[in-house]
């Protein structure tokens, strides 16, 4: 038996998922709650989690969540977007549609054991939904370079460099240094063991 958890803050959804799992002979619901306090990672193997419950963390605190799970799908009924994108690059497995078919869920928990991974509705992009020089100077950063080592590697200005940096901050909604670094090098799918 696959071992699930649902988390969403919309009962209606909450128990509409819960529904189409327990058709799933293969699929014992553990738990459905719309608070993420009422998790025990210990018990689930898969974890179904709704991006906005997760969506204001701060990025080292997502990371700590998706690795408290062995498996974690983000759902979502705003698409994919840079919140989706975020979870990703924090070690979600996947993301599902909350207006996919009812059987989709039961299928995706299945891919998500057997494959570790699930497909996203559209490729995460690599870099994480920044600018191509946003993305420059956080590599930078990734590398250890200053602030201004950085401006005179790329030929800007270092109040330039601050600007890339504040931006990439808010996009990933990291607060310093130490988490920006943390994104950057975890990478799109990347994922603490």
């Amino acid at each position: 038996m696959i071992r699930v958890g649902i988390v969403d803050e919309q009962p209606v959804t909450l128990q509409g998922i819960r529904f189409a799992l327990e058709q799933a002979e293969d699929i014992t619901v553990i738990v459905a709650a719309t608070t993420l306090q009422q998790l025990d990672a210990s018990t689930l193997d898969v974890l179904l989690v709704d991006a906005d419950l997760v969506g204001g963390l701060p990025f080292t605190a997502l990371v700590d969540l998706m690795s408290s799970y062995a498996r974690a799908v983000v759902t979502s009924s705003a698409g994919f977007g840079p919140q989706i994108q975020t979870c990703l690059a924090a070690g979600a497995v996947g993301h599902l549609d909350k207006a996919s078919e009812l059987g989709r869920f039961a299928e995706a928990v299945r891919t998500v054991m057997a494959r570790g991974r699930l497909e996203a509705s559209q490729p995460p992009s690599p870099t994480l939904g920044l600018s191509t020089r946003e993305h420059a100077v956080l590599s930078a950063i990734a590398d250890g370079l200053t602030h201004g080592q950085i401006a005179r590697r790329l030929g800007i200005s270092q109040s330039t460099v601050d600007t890339y940096v504040k931006r990439a901050r808010a996009k990933l909604n990291v607060a310093n240094k130490a988490e920006l670094t943390r994104a950057m090098v975890a990478g799109p799918r990347g994922r603490r063991a």
